[in-house]
């Protein structure tokens, strides 16, 4: 799908390579541009530090992201208009405890804390510069995922949207 923005962040990951020599990025899913993307890949010379991963089940996810340095989201709006809703996997991933570099398009906003640093999209460079800090802050200082965490536990913990959602309807009747 191209709202998801793979192929900027294969771009950027040439860039990232080139400080983090070591660097392993994990595409998981599975679309119809699986093989553009494989093209792509081997086209960038990449294809020592990216691997598809496939489709995963929620306790593989689990597993990937406690695995994980980093999460990527470098979605786009689509030619045709498409864009991202609010993510499930931020809410995921943030809770899991990883820095979140992501793009400003649809809801991916709304689903992070207002200070979250977010590059345009359709901007691999940005996206570059943006997994480069973050991975040298990583490197230097290490990461306290508690913010993330906390930000989804106040917003979107089933239980509070639960009762969110019943005391609207409340209000409504």
């Amino acid at each position: 799908m191209e709202v998801k923005g793979f192929t900027y962040a294969l771009e950027a990951m040439v860039k990232v390579r080139n400080i983090f020599p070591n660097v392993q990025y994990q595409l998981v899913g599975e679309g119809p541009l699986h093989d553009v993307l494989e093209q792509q890949l081997t086209d960038l010379g990449l294809q020592d530090c990216v691997k598809f991963l496939g489709g995963k089940n929620q306790t593989e996810l689990n597993i990937i992201y406690q695995q994980a340095d980093l999460f990527v989201m470098p979605s786009v709006r689509a030619d045709d208009g498409a864009e991202e809703g609010q993510g499930m996997v931020l809410f995921e991933a943030q809770a899991a405890g990883l820095p979140i570099v992501a793009t400003r398009s649809g809801g991916i906003a709304e689903s992070l804390p207002e200070d979250a640093v977010l590059v345009s999209e359709k901007n691999s460079d940005a996206l570059a510069e943006r997994m480069i800090e973050q991975l040298k802050s990583l490197q230097e200082q290490g990461y306290d995922g508690s913010k993330g965490r906390a930000f989804v536990q106040q917003y979107f913990e089933m239980n509070r949207l639960n009762q969110k959602t019943l005391e609207l309807y409340r209000a409504l009747l």
